[in-house]
């Protein structure tokens, strides 16, 4: 009997307790009164009207999702100006740069307007309308008793509404589900494809400390560069133009120059990818055990060799420099993921929970009969698609997608499909070969195939040594009628048609069926997708069928705690999050202050670690010259850190202080909160940003560009 009422007080006292008040990545367009309740008592003074608004200019009109969401920018001018991460902008400024002109190594400021860069295929999205569909999709699919039942309902209501929408010129509308397909929104979007590269500092500043202080805190990085959206002279989105002209926004962010102290609030708005904040213990398991694991071991086989082969050549550095950046902060992410899933102990504090839940289920025996066995079942499923799980991954991250041109094959089925068909529309063919040949120009852009012959070789050897036997592709299958995979390879990378650009375009002049189907790159991966096609349909059903479960279970978690606010996980739209600038402690004994200034990087230089050291003067940039006006004391304040909830696709997300003024930009996480896509921990998670002002201080003292300056709204 103690222990019956002993576990009715722990399962009152958890479903009770609000939660902690800077976790969420809310809805701007759908915040709940508590929160900006709680936001108002922490000293925020705006209200939610000049967050979201589609009545007058609000905060959500100076925000810009940067290519479909991989990265957040934010307007700091009349004149369509945007701030961004250089890491954001990295592949932009890659793809203008040389052994000749090297804006990586050098940076870049246009002194003009004639000067900015364009950037074919670079599109900035604002947000311009989100109505809330929910109750008309409720009543359909309160009755959806399989997963196939509830898709078929949502895209045939999905599609109906779409049809008898009237968007206004370049305007697009998709319906978004949240919260495992409980709710739905309508969201109109406009799209500007005309964005071009106005600055960015050198590298060596804007990724201070490199790939060695990635993810971690104290940080010195004046990660930041700008660009500039234009449109046509009637104000529509328009492709790269001369006579295009300047986006106005309806609304530019204020810059306050008055900085940060411990404690201050802070704000941020933008676009963070992918979060599972609600997944179960054993769908935690799954990524500590199989995936992470995977990943970052292939992951240092590739770094192994571009590591080796980069530095022999300065144009190989500027080709690879994105993607080794890019596959870095995977790994880094993938390994202080589990180190963070293992010190927040948080399998075992997630499996408390669902016995917790599981108890609350019994207790009801309507719920009983609906839910007894959900958690159960989620479980069974997982445990069931162990081995394809593991083969799935390794069989994509090897074969299919680690290799360049795996990846770039890969991309021409959908051409080869529509050749294969009698009826396919010649438009659309042509249509796909043009995309094609835009594709190509990138990818060859930075290819080497010599470099990536070898990372082919050596994933195939990986996949053959770890993949499971019993659904493991043997090598008569990957050899075809090659001897070995010596042989392979130097077919690949010499005879094919995707070995070279010169070869892709005399293929792209003559799609014929044969072509494909007599290449020895483009028989190898539909030799791969052939074998490997079972096991992965065996994989995705049994994925949409978890998804299935977790749309029931978050009906459970709302059914059990009605009145919580339950902000949905991150999916790209925008979000806002809030919380304070504040320090932690990482381990006992230590505590991380929440500023750094420019003596952390007179430190670190003189630890002469060769990451650390740079042809940059800093001590000749730090010497100040009387318009030091960045600060109110001599030190500056370079990066600060606060406790706001943000994932991948936040970065270029500003921050905002209690006035709703622009005082720093995010552009990264710390290590010891990587599991943050899987939980919020207000003792370790922190966002890390750079200073505005030593924005300014470098934009004014660096780049020489005082008409930058000019037409922000400095304050």
């Amino acid at each position: 009997m103690r222990k019956h009422i002993w576990a009715l007080i722990i399962l009152f006292c958890f479903f009770t307790l609000p939660a902690n008040a800077d976790e969420g990545m809310w809805l701007p367009w759908f915040l709940p009164q508590s929160q900006l309740d709680k936001m108002q008592e922490m000293g925020f003074e705006l209200s939610s009207e000049e967050i979201y608004s589609t009545s007058r200019p609000s905060l959500k009109d100076a925000i810009v999702s940067l290519d479909d969401g991989s990265c957040t920018g934010s307007f700091i001018s009349k004149k369509g100006l945007i701030l961004t991460n250089h890491h954001c902008a990295n592949g932009d400024i890659q793809k203008h740069s040389s052994v000749e002109t090297d804006r990586l190594k050098n940076g870049f400021w246009a002194q003009s307007s004639g000067e900015e860069i364009p950037n074919p295929g670079k599109t900035a999205t604002l947000l311009v309308d989100v109505q809330d569909l929910t109750t008309i999709f409720s009543p359909v699919l309160k009755n959806a008793s399989t997963r196939m039942e509830l898709e078929m309902k949502i895209d045939s209501l999905s599609g109906l509404i779409l049809d008898t929408l009237s968007l206004a010129p370049s305007h697009e509308a998709e319906i978004k589900d949240f919260s495992f397909r409980n709710r739905f929104f309508l969201i109109v979007t406009k799209t500007y494809r005309d964005v071009r590269l106005v600055a960015a500092p050198p590298e060596d500043i804007a990724q201070f400390g490199g790939e060695k202080d990635n993810w971690k805190w104290p940080r010195h990085s004046a990660d930041f560069a700008l660009y500039r959206i234009y449109c046509s002279p009637e104000g529509e989105s328009a492709d790269y133009h001369p006579e295009n002209i300047p986006y106005t926004p309806k609304k530019s962010l204020e810059i306050s120059t008055n900085g940060v102290e411990e404690n201050d609030f802070a704000l941020t708005l933008g676009y963070p990818g992918n979060t599972q904040r609600y997944i179960t213990a054993e769908g935690i398991s799954e990524t500590y055990k199989i995936i992470n694991p995977l990943i970052t071991e292939i992951s240092g086989f590739k770094q192994k060799i571009w590591e080796e082969q980069m530095p022999r050549s300065r144009q190989t550095e500027i080709m690879y420099s994105e993607k080794y950046a890019s596959l870095m902060n995977f790994s880094q992410y993938t390994s202080g993921q589990n180190k963070s899933i293992s010190k927040l102990n948080l399998i075992e504090e997630r499996r408390r929970l669902e016995d917790t839940i599981q108890q609350w289920i019994m207790q009801s025996p309507k719920t009983e009969e609906n839910y007894a066995s959900l958690l159960s079942s989620m479980e069974t499923l997982y445990q069931m698609r162990g081995n394809l799980t593991h083969t799935s991954f390794l069989t994509f991250e090897t074969i299919l997608s680690g290799t360049e041109t795996g990846q770039f094959v890969l991309k021409t089925f959908e051409l080869f499909s529509l050749i294969n068909e009698e009826t396919s529309s010649a438009e659309k063919k042509d249509d796909l070969i043009k995309q094609m040949k835009e594709k190509a120009d990138h990818h060859y852009d930075n290819f080497s195939p010599t470099l990536d012959r070898e990372v082919f070789l050596s994933l195939m050897n990986y996949y053959r040594t770890n993949a499971p036997d019993s659904i493991r592709i043997n090598d008569s299958t990957l050899l075809g009628t090659f001897n070995n995979f010596e042989q392979l390879a130097d077919a690949i990378y010499t005879r094919s048609y995707f070995s070279s650009r010169t070869r892709f375009e005399e293929l792209m002049n003559n799609p014929q069926l044969m072509n494909f189907l007599t290449d020895p790159a483009f028989d190898f991966y539909l030799r791969v997708l052939q074998e490997f096609g079972p096991v992965y349909s065996m994989f995705i059903r049994i994925d949409r069928q978890i998804d299935f479960s977790m749309h029931r279970y978050f009906k459970l978690l709302k059914m059990k705690d009605p009145e919580r606010n339950f902000y949905p996980d991150a999916n790209s739209s925008m979000r806002l999050s809030y919380g304070t600038v504040k320090g932690y402690s990482p381990r006992d004994g230590i505590y991380y202050q929440p500023f750094t200034s420019q003596k952390g990087i007179f430190g670190k230089i003189r630890s002469q670690k060769p990451e650390y050291q740079s042809a940059i003067n800093f001590k000749e940039l730090f010497e100040t010259d009387g318009r030091n006006w960045y600060a109110s004391e001599q030190e500056t304040t370079l990066c600060f850190i606060t406790n706001n909830d943000i994932s991948g696709g936040n970065s270029g997300s500003p921050v905002l202080n209690a006035g709703g003024q622009l005082v720093g930009l995010a552009f990264d996480g710390n290590l010891e909160g990587m599991a943050s896509d899987l939980s919020y921990s207000e003792k370790f998670q922190r966002c890390i940003n750079v200073d505005i002002r030593y924005i300014l201080f470098l934009i004014d003292k660096m780049g020489q560009s005082p008409h930058l300056l000019k037409e922000m709204n400095i304050i």
